[in-house]
């Protein structure tokens, strides 16, 4: 995996050429040294190990405990020499992993105090010391990038402090592009979103911190998606690069599992709404308009999403009808890029090509996320959907034959749009989404 996001971030470097002009790399200045991380991470290993595990609880103290194992994690990035950037890397990966799995403590979540109140905080202020002003990615090219890469393992951690700085990393408007695309990955560590779906819950504290927590984490991924990008004056590869981007925060948002945070009757209003923005993304109602993958991502997303009355979340309010004819929206269109793209691929003269789009991965994923959207909305347009692209469209795609019986497919689309006016929820006033065709 590491490999995989080490190259998407020097694409992403290179589509965004004309915006960074990476000088020669100096000479940063590293962050404490090795000999002084190793004697101070040895002296308090034996305690942090049973603090990790939640074989005991924080006393006072234990805050150097935390230090210590964040400068050891997070400080060892800054040494260009001393340490492997790669192992560091899989070392901060394999702790967050254990401190959250079964492999610790039983399975017991005792470690969340600490992890939460102590580790977290100081993750985060070791984090924000080596991606500071000073080290910038113009003087310091190798110490950010490998950084950057250390945040979605921080996101595994699950502390506030850490999903805070992920929040304020994505709407800082100074934060660099490099470290933005690492916050955006990171953010899904941190959702599912937890569902609100009474008053009465709200009576109780721990809910009521966690619904603001979890609105601040959608309205931070949604206004990212839908802010407005000037792409007059834009090469193609710079505006490929926004969305490039922009899909990275789609699925994150898409791994939210739920409609919206709270959706209440009584209450009137939406809060922390995320299936209006991946609505609008397979809608089209964004600049620049989205990719045909930013297209997937948002529905498959939709078919993920638990919530009508009855099924396995209740949010009542949440209409998934709409939801149906804007994933069929989407498939209509994957399967007509397929077709596009088939020519070129299935041909065994020279001329042939390789797929522009992992057909068959996306197939795969297709195929599961329909299953998920009839067991979440239950029978009727879904299961129809699904009759009507499972065997004949998408069970070809795998087997890089064409699809058949598409005009069914095309016919479901027309009837669906019909039958929507664009309202994501039944009684509550939300604005509604704009169907005018510019999602194909």
């Amino acid at each position: 995996m590491r490999s995989l996001l080490c190259s998407s971030c020097v694409w992403l470097l290179l589509a965004l050429a004309a915006f960074l002009a990476v000088p020669s790399i100096s000479s940063a200045q590293q962050l404490g040294t090795k000999k002084d991380l190793e004697a101070a991470y040895d002296k308090v290993r034996a305690r942090a190990n049973e603090l990790l595990k939640g074989d005991v609880q924080p006393e006072k103290g234990d805050q150097k405990v935390a230090e210590a194992i964040a400068h050891w994690y997070i400080y060892r990035i800054t040494h260009r020499t001393s340490f492997d950037p790669n192992k560091t890397q899989s070392e901060l990966a394999g702790l967050a992993s254990d401190v959250w799995s079964k492999k610790v403590g039983g399975g017991s979540k005792d470690n969340r105090a600490y992890v939460n109140n102590y580790l977290g905080p100081e993750l985060v202020k070791a984090m924000k010391l080596v991606l500071a002003d000073d080290r910038d990615i113009k003087n310091d090219y190798s110490t950010v990038i490998n950084a950057a890469l250390m945040l979605p393992s921080l996101g595994r951690f699950k502390s506030d402090a850490i999903s805070d700085y992920l929040v304020a990393l994505i709407k800082d408007d100074k934060t660099h592009d490099v470290v933005r695309l690492s916050a955006l990955k990171a953010m899904r560590e941190i959702l599912p979103i937890t569902l609100v779906d009474d008053q009465t819950d709200l009576e109780v504290k721990s809910i009521a911190a966690r619904k603001k927590r979890d609105i601040e984490h959608v309205e931070a991924l949604t206004k990212f998606i839908e802010r407005q990008v000037k792409i007059e004056g834009l090469s193609p590869e710079e505006i490929n690069a926004v969305r490039y981007l922009r899909r990275e925060a789609i699925t994150s948002l898409a791994s939210a599992g739920a409609p919206a945070v709270s959706a209440i009757k009584k209450q009137g209003k939406v809060e922390g709404a995320v299936a209006p923005t991946l609505m609008n993304v397979i809608a089209g109602n964004l600049t620049p308009t989205p990719s045909l993958q930013e297209k997937i991502e948002a529905a498959i997303g939709l078919c993920h999403m638990k919530s009508p009355k009855g099924l396995a979340v209740d949010m009542p309010e949440y209409d998934p009808q709409l939801s149906v004819y804007l994933v069929a929206l989407t498939l209509d269109q994957f399967v007509k890029e397929y077709n596009k793209d088939f020519t070129n691929f299935s041909v065994t003269t020279p001329a042939k090509k390789i797929p522009y789009l992992g057909w068959k991965t996306e197939g795969r994923r297709f195929k599961a996320a329909l299953s998920d959207l009839v067991k979440n909305v239950g029978k009727g347009p879904a299961s129809e959907l699904d009759f009507r692209v499972q065997q004949p469209i998408l069970d070809k795609v795998l087997l890089y034959h064409q699809p058949e019986q598409i005009q069914a497919l095309f016919q479901f689309v027309n009837d669906q749009r019909g039958k929507n006016n664009g309202k994501v929820f039944k009684t509550i006033k939300y604005p509604p989404i704009v169907l005018d065709g510019s999602g194909q």
